[in-house]
């Protein structure tokens, strides 16, 4: 449920309402559309049978007030609808996502689409140039053999900077620590030279 910020209606608003209650509409429907509290209906519907049912108070309404209430109506009705399409589009995946930021990006700033829709603008255009590119993050099991492998073709020259370098200029980034631990746990060391 959601809070309404305390307003004046006019009596003919007031009747408007209650008429719309009478005809068969739900008070909770009819109290979303106008965007007030259920409560409050519910007590205009209950002072118009006992012919209690009054404006806002002496003072006349002007015609902009009246338009402006009809304003922050329409207001919460359409930041509910909102807020119901982000749910929905929330529930979907990523790709659902940026297929409709994809469709309003011509109406609407990317990046407020984007902030609505709880996604990166980075991860919007990767997924519309096709895909972030396929780096490969290895498991520490492959990693260990793909050092042991080096570490047996440079005949144990490498410690862990140059294999970290050498590593990755082969195509496969990874950390230098983690390489140094996986190094260390395995006692993979580098080879001295004599003096």
């Amino acid at each position: 449920m959601f809070k309404v910020p305390k307003q004046s209606y006019t009596a003919e608003f007031k009747m408007a309402a209650v008429q719309r209650v009478k005809e068969g509409q739900g008070f909770a429907m009819v109290a979303r559309e106008l965007g007030m509290s259920e409560q409050t209906l519910r007590n205009w519907v209950k002072a118009e049978a006992s012919g209690k049912l009054n404006g806002a108070g002496a003072k006349p309404v002007t015609p902009e007030q009246m338009e402006l209430s009809r304003l922050r109506a329409e207001n919460k009705r359409l930041q509910w609808s909102l807020r119901s399409q982000k749910k929905r589009e929330l529930r979907e995946g990523p790709a659902v996502r940026y297929a409709w930021i994809d469709q309003q990006v011509g109406q609407y700033p990317l990046s407020s689409l984007c902030w609505v829709l709880s996604v990166s603008v980075n991860g919007y255009r990767a997924w519309k140039r096709g895909g972030t590119p396929g780096r490969t993050r290895l498991t520490d099991t492959q990693l260990l053999t793909l050092i042991r492998t080096v570490h047996a073709e440079i005949k144990g020259a490498y410690g862990s900077p140059r294999m970290t370098e050498e590593i990755g200029d082969r195509g496969f980034p990874a950390s230098k620590d983690r390489e140094e631990r996986l190094m260390r746990e395995h006692a993979i060391r580098a080879r001295h030279k004599r003096r």
